[in-house]
């Protein structure tokens, strides 16, 4: 409880210092369907599940739903697993599809995308995801900032 009373003061100070410090303010305070905190900076007591919410991407290929992103770190390589849901027209396509994920170190500072290549079927079927980043300086990755390319 001390801890979410000191970060909540820090917040409130920052968000009265300037344009840079707010920005950074608004990305820690963004809701937890929208980031994915690398697990080693993560209690044990929440580290099953990071995100559960449901959120979509538009892109250039259509909409798709993400749901049940989690994210895990094993000998320096990031993995998130998830699953993504096509949601546009035509109801049947088969296609490979990328999905980009930026993430990004302590500072803020992108410091790469860790990057899933998974084929998508069907209109409403649930398709499962791994995307990957070798890194260890990740802290947290963004998954409404996501891109999503067809082949």
């Amino acid at each position: 409880m001390k801890k979410l009373i000191l970060l909540t003061g820090i917040l409130a100070l920052l968000s009265s210092c300037g344009p840079t410090a707010s920005g950074i303010a608004a990305t820690v305070m963004a809701p937890p369907s929208l980031l994915l905190l690398a697990p080693s900076l993560i209690k044990d007591s929440i580290k099953e599940k990071i995100n559960g919410e449901t959120d979509y991407i538009d892109s250039s290929i259509g909409v798709f739903e993400y749901k049940n992103a989690k994210i895990s770190q094993q000998n320096g390589i990031v993995i998130i697993n998830g699953t993504l849901i096509y949601k546009s027209d035509p109801e049947n396509t088969t296609q490979n599809v990328t999905l980009t994920i930026p993430c990004y170190d302590s500072e803020h500072n992108e410091i790469g995308n860790a990057v899933a290549k998974t084929r998508i079927s069907k209109k409403g079927d649930p398709t499962p995801f791994r995307a990957t980043i070798k890194s260890d300086k990740v802290r947290f990755c963004a998954l409404e900032y996501g891109t999503i390319t067809g082949e």
